[in-house]
Order: structure tokens, then sequence, then C-alpha cells
């Protein structure tokens, strides 16, 4: 007796581990997914949309950015070139201002001035989207991919102002981020997650403007940085061929 269940267990070892708990594919499943790791590698169409939100800086002005945006472009392997569309309000950020008045602090909100606008921008650009991490596999005719993704790009910013007035600026953004997505034969769709800072020159005005501060405690002042920076969020739902 107790030699038979030493040899059961002996038997147990040495059976593969992946027997009775994995699905053994058939060669009609085997085929389908071949086909389905064929169409992710060959060059295929993408598209997105998504929401934005963060912060956008033009010279003195510091607003909160909130809109959507929309890309699309092609896929080949690791490699993204895309295009996309950004519409984003901006609202003013005044932060509370304490006064003190005798021994007790009175907060105060410090009201919107022409100096500290909202507005609307319309942002065109193009990118390039590169993936130096990733992983995929398929199992049943169906693939899942997942990436870490970098990305480099140039677009055109065209601001308006609620107050009145208007900015055309170029931009240069960069970018990082990840994504899921699962595909089939011939379509493919999922979600990305990442942010995007885009850096652009201020309006010659606000150079000018531009004043050497000392925020705190320090040996001497110093200026502010000389470039504009939009940071934002990105959340895209992604779907294509």
């Amino acid at each position: 007796m107790r030699t038979s269940v030493v040899a059961l267990a002996l038997a147990s070892i040495a059976t593969p581990a992946s027997a009775g708990r994995y699905h053994e594919e058939t060669p009609e499943e085997k085929a389908l997914d071949l086909d389905v790791l064929a169409a992710d590698a060959a060059p295929h169409a993408q598209y997105g949309i998504g929401a934005r939100v963060g912060t956008f800086h033009v010279g003195s002005i510091f607003d909160i950015a909130y809109g959507f945006a929309l890309e699309g472009g092609v896929r080949m392997g690791r490699l993204q070139i895309m295009g996309d569309y950004t519409l984003l309000g901006l609202s003013p950020f005044n932060p509370p201002q304490k006064a003190m008045t005798g021994t007790a602090a009175v907060t105060t909100v410090t009201p919107t001035t022409p100096n500290n606008p909202g507005g609307m921008v319309q942002r065109f650009g193009a990118f390039v989207r590169y993936s130096p991490a990733r992983f995929i596999d398929a199992q049943g005719g169906v693939g899942v991919r997942g990436d870490i993704f970098v990305e480099a790009g140039i677009g055109e910013e065209f601001i308006d102002w609620s107050g009145g007035g208007y900015l055309h600026r170029t931009d240069v953004a960069l970018g990082t981020g990840v994504s899921i997505q699962f595909r089939g034969p011939h379509h493919h769709g999922g979600y990305f997650i990442g942010v995007k800072v885009a850096m652009a020159s201020p309006p010659s005005g606000a150079q000018m403007q531009a004043a050497a501060t000392c925020a705190g405690p320090c040996d001497g002042p110093s200026k502010p940085i000389g470039i504009d920076r939009a940071v934002l969020g990105m959340f895209t739902a992604i779907f294509g061929d």
C-alpha cells in the first residue's frame, strides 16, 4: 500500500504542470492565433478618443485645462506615427489668500482679473510614439498586448482668451504612458493612460515682463524659466483594424 502511494506521488510530479490546467488548443485555434499575431505585426490603422486634464501656462498666466483629444495614424510593430487634435477649456486658478487680522487668519478669495483670464485652446499636432517594452500573447484567437510608450511631437496652438484676444504659437511635446489592448484577426481595441508635457516660448510681451524674484529665503533673486508648459494627463480609448 505504501509503495503504491509513493508511486502515485512520483507520477503526479512527473506529469507536466500544464496538464489539466490549460486547454490544449486545436490546430485550427493555433492557426487562428498565428493570424492574430501576424495582424498585430503588420502595419495597421489605429485611432483614439479620450479625455485631457491638467495645467496650461502662458507667460504669467497659469490656468486649469480640461477637454478631449482625437488621434489617428498607423502602427508598425513598436512604432506609431500619429496626428492629433486637442480642444481644451481654460479656467483661471486663483488660490485663497490669507490676510492676518490681529491674531486670526481671515481667508479671502482673489477675484479673476484680466491678467489671469480663461479661454479656449485648439491644438493640431503630429507625434511619434515608440514602445521600448511590451508583451503580446494570443490564446483561442484573442490577442492581448501591453506596452510602455514614450512619444515626441510638434504642434500648433490657437488660443482664444475669454476677455478678448488670441495667440498662435508652435510647441514641442514629450510624453509617456502605458496601454493594454485586445485584438482579433481583423480589429483591436483597448486603453491608453499617460502624461504629456507641451513646451513653448512665452509671448514676447510676457518675456519682457518677467522679472527676477525671490519666492523664499534665498541668497539672491532669479528669473523665471523662459518656457511655457502645459502638463496634461491623458486617458484614451483605442480602436482600429
